[in-house]
């Protein structure tokens, strides 16, 4: 008989995940500022930061978020 697990996203609190969407979404800008503009570093770079923009919209309704917005985006 198969059992159910107790994963439910209602679990999951908000604002830890979000500053940790934050402080990842930041680093990988870092990494890719740097990378070869075109080369694959950049361009893995550029669809994980699009993976956690979706992440973002999930949680607050606005993928945006954190664009342009600083430190005070949390």
């Amino acid at each position: 008989m198969i059992k159910r697990t107790q994963r439910d996203d209602r679990f999951i609190q908000k604002e830890e995940l979000l500053a940790t969407l934050y402080d990842c979404r930041r680093r990988i800008i870092g990494i890719e500022t740097r990378a070869t503009i075109g080369g694959p570093l950049y361009v893995r770079c550029a669809a994980v930061r699009e993976a956690i923009d979706g992440g973002v919209e999930v949680v607050t309704g606005d993928r945006t978020h954190f664009w342009e917005k600083g430190s005070t985006a949390r």
